[in-house]
């Protein structure tokens, strides 16, 4: 199997053009690309769009929206998230003008809520700029898996070697279908009502709709999603219940190992970056019966357990030493879960 994963790297098969332009909600795999031998243009477009506020809203009065979110959550300067939302968002405006520079667009995304809400954004996009201007649509291809051969526990793409970025080139890209659109449309638009509690409907028969959707992997994403609205008896979200699992059976975890244990052991459907759950952890910590607490530094203790690159570069953090803080549940937290 690996001498069969890695052939493409040896073949003589033609990659991309300096005219393809590669979108992913990360730059894991930017690096990879290059070491496998793609020469295309790369563009990062990482709103985080499983947290925080959402609506269907024209880019100039969403990305402040999104923004200011982003800043408070992660703890980063407002003018900062303003700057890098302005250049997603201006990337794929490009990508929709009549004299757009690129050949051929390829979306690459993994099967997680984070990757697929985004992935149903820049499908609405895609949608509704096909429907305005069919003459100017250009090709556009995705690679969206759930596994790769021969990975075990497979999370996300940033896992995986360049030979296997090329097996995936070769093997999974395949073209956006109509039906995939529409369902990024649909998608997009039942997330937006279902954050402005207008419908709430919608969302869930998405998510649990009883035919395949025309991307299977995105029902699992929406699911998951859902779990994070609070519990109807315990108010709890699926993240703090399994946070606070956690924190029952190890004692002494400092947030950065709580984060690694969190994903390695209890999430069932990996989707945080670290700040995110940093965001999580300091929520349950100031709530107005705190679930958990979070003293002072460890200097002893090792850095950030689990790191992924699900929000970008998550060096910009406003307090890097969060993952050497020590974190113990409260009464209130042993009362939630025993609900």
């Amino acid at each position: 199997m690996k001498a069969h994963i890695e052939s493409p790297s040896l073949s003589g098969e033609t990659l991309d053009s300096p005219k393809t332009l590669h979108i992913r909600c990360g730059s894991d795999i930017k690096h990879g690309l290059e070491l496998a031998g793609f020469c295309g243009q790369f563009l990062e477009f990482s709103d985080p769009f499983c947290q925080g506020p959402i609506a269907d809203l024209p880019p100039d009065e969403l990305i402040p929206l999104r923004s200011k979110f982003i800043a408070q959550a992660y703890q980063l300067e407002l003018n900062d998230a303003l700057a890098r939302g302005r250049q997603a968002y201006d990337g794929l405006a490009v990508c929709l003008l009549p004299d757009s520079p690129w050949q051929k667009i390829v979306l690459w995304f993994e099967h997680d809520s984070y990757d697929q809400l985004i992935l149903a954004y820049l499908l609405s996009r895609f949608y509704r700029h096909q429907q305005a201007f069919p003459e100017f649509t250009l090709p556009l291809e995705m690679i969206c898996v759930d596994q790769v051969p021969g990975v075990e526990d497979f999370i996300g793409l940033g896992q995986l070697t360049p030979e296997l970025l090329r097996y995936l080139w070769l093997h999974n890209k395949a073209p956006v279908t109509t039906e995939q659109l529409v369902l990024g449309e649909k998608v997009w638009l039942a997330l937006c009502a279902y954050d402005s509690a207008e419908d709430l409907e919608s969302l869930e028969q998405l998510a649990f709709s009883p035919k395949p959707l025309a991307i299977p992997m995105m029902a699992q994403a929406l699911r998951r999603h859902l779990q994070e609205q609070p519990d109807p008896e315990t108010g709890l979200r699926l993240t703090e219940l399994l946070t606070l699992e956690l924190l029952t059976e190890y004692e002494g975890l400092t947030a950065g190992r709580l984060f690694g244990r969190y994903m390695s052991e209890k999430e069932p459907l990996p989707w945080l970056g670290d700040l995110m759950y940093w965001y999580i952890l300091r929520q349950m910590a100031e709530c107005p019966e705190p679930l958990i607490t979070i003293g002072s530094s460890q200097p002893d203790e090792g850095g950030r357990s689990g790191d992924n690159d699900k929000t970008g570069d998550n060096d910009k953090t406003g307090d890097e030493h969060w993952p050497k803080y020590p974190v113990q549940i409260t009464e209130a937290g042993r009362r939630c879960l025993s609900l």
